[in-house]
């Protein structure tokens, strides 16, 4: 079976026909062609540089405008599911208190003899609502 390559409208091809023998002209020759006609090589020089200047500019300004938009929208996802460290502190005190149900499924580093300071028990507490938000999440 031949290999059939889908063709390009005529248009493209009369654009890309028309880039090309632009950009094969020597630019001694496109310098000459545009005084011919009134033109300041050097001033078409920065104008075209400004030009492609001004499109990078433009993309920068919509790629920063994206990312804007995706930090918003993940911050406002975040706000949206606020941690409950009550529930997660709530089963905190149920697991030093036992209860098997919960000690079952959890399994707590070694304090060095020492107790939890009221920092590590609201870590603690702030982790375990982070799981709980998780799990449910995944569900």
């Amino acid at each position: 079976m031949p290999n059939i390559k889908p063709r390009a409208s005529s248009s493209s091809h009369l654009e890309d026909a028309l880039l090309d023998s632009i950009l094969e002209i020597p630019e001694s020759e496109l310098d000459n062609e545009m005084k011919d006609v009134g033109l300041d090589p050097a001033q078409q020089e920065l104008a075209v540089r400004a030009a492609i200047q001004k499109g990078i500019n433009l993309a920068r300004k919509g790629a920063l405008a994206a990312a804007r938009t995706g930090l918003a929208n993940l911050r406002d996802r975040q706000l949206d599911t606020p941690r409950d460290t009550e529930a997660g502190r709530t089963l905190f005190e149920r697991m030093k208190a036992g209860d098997p149900s919960v000690s079952e499924a959890m399994m707590m580093a070694a304090r060095k003899g020492q107790k939890l300071s009221e920092s590590d028990e609201a870590g603690i507490a702030e982790d375990l609502a982070d799981l709980d938000r998780l799990s449910k999440d995944s569900e």
